[in-house]
């Protein structure tokens, strides 16, 4: 089963932190060791969404024998998203050569179908979390109280 893993990142860091080459140069300990304050930096946390980052970890997964497969994935469609929300100049595309990075100009653009993909996948997993949350209660694993919490802290989370 393939999914996505912090921990992939941490031993790419880990295999790659003393060699002089490195296939993930953006990665550092601090962007994969956050503390509190450190996790509201946007700047650390692109250095993890960053390509040269997602293709020195399919090398490093194919070099290794690791399913490293569901990590890039998330990481490309996180990447590519904030590409999609992060246009601040209409010529940004074109400089960057990337088609991501265009503004959207109509509704049927191909970033907006892309970003609408994102926010129903993200939907399907509040739901999921909702379910599990309710089976939860009906086991009598976690009380009413907290379960109000938790579907608050999720949803603001996903949100």
């Amino acid at each position: 089963m393939c999914r996505a893993s912090l921990s992939h990142l941490r031993s790419l860091y880990a295999a790659d932190k003393d060699r002089m080459i490195k296939e993930a140069p953006a990665l550092s300990h601090k962007a994969l060791y956050p503390s509190n304050l450190e996790q509201q930096n946007v700047q650390l946390v692109l250095k993890l969404f960053n390509e040269k980052t997602i293709v020195g970890l399919a090398h490093y997964g194919s070099k290794s024998n690791l399913d490293v497969s569901g990590t890039t994935k998330f990481l490309n469609i996180i990447l590519r998203l904030w590409n999609i929300l992060n246009v601040k100049s209409t010529d940004k595309g074109q400089r960057k050569r990337d088609s991501t990075m265009d503004p959207i100009r109509s509704v049927n653009d191909e970033n907006v179908f892309f970003a609408v993909g994102a926010c129903l996948a993200r939907e399907v997993v509040v739901a999921a979390a909702e379910a599990a949350t309710r089976s939860f209660i009906k086991r009598n694993i976690i009380c009413i109280k907290t379960h109000s919490c938790d579907l608050r802290g999720t949803r603001e989370i996903l949100i």
